[in-house]
C-alpha cells in the first residue's frame, strides 16, 4: 500500500487482467468458450482471416450487444459462407435454444457443442472453435 495527500490506495498491475474480479458474466462467457459482445462484421472478419482455419464447422459464439442472454453463433456451412443464427439462454433450466429462421420456435439443447452440432453443413460433420 502506498500514502499519496492522505489516500491509501493498493498499486495493481493493470498488464494483469488476473488482478482484477471477474464478474459471474465474465466468468460464464470465459468458460464456455463464448466471445463478449461484437458485431457480426467482426466476427465474420475473424472467420475469413486465417484461411487454414476458417473451413467448413468452424465458428465463433458471441454474445449480443444488445439484449441480455442472447446470443449468436457465426459458423461456416459453406465454403468460405459463414451463416448466422440467434441463440437464447435460459440460466433458470441451463438450456440452450437454437433459432434458425426468423419464425422458428428454436430448437432446445443442453449444451452449445451439441447445438452446433445440429447445424447442417456442406459435405462435413467436424467443428473447429475459433476463439
Amino acid at each position: 500500500m502506498n500514502a499519496i495527500n492522505g489516500f491509501l490506495f493498493t498499486p495493481i498491475d493493470f498488464a494483469n487482467p488476473s488482478n482484477f474480479h471477474r464478474s459471474p458474466s465474465l466468468k460464464f462467457l470465459r468458460e464456455l468458450k463464448i466471445h463478449g459482445p461484437i458485431g457480426g462484421t467482426y466476427s465474420y472478419s475473424k472467420l475469413e482471416e486465417d484461411e487454414n482455419s476458417a473451413g467448413l464447422g468452424t465458428f465463433i459464439i458471441r454474445q449480443c450487444e444488445k439484449v441480455f442472454d442472447t446470443y449468436y453463433i457465426d459458423i461456416v456451412t459453406k465454403e468460405n459462407q459463414p451463416e448466422t443464427f440467434k441463440i437464447h439462454y435460459t440460466a433458470s433450466n441451463g438450456e440452450w435454444v437454437l433459432f434458425q429462421k426468423d419464425n422458428d420456435k428454436g430448437t432446445v439443447f443442453g449444451d452449445l457443442r451439441e447445438l452446433a452440432k445440429s447445424i447442417p453443413l456442406e459435405g462435413k460433420n467436424d467443428l473447429n472453435f475459433f476463439c
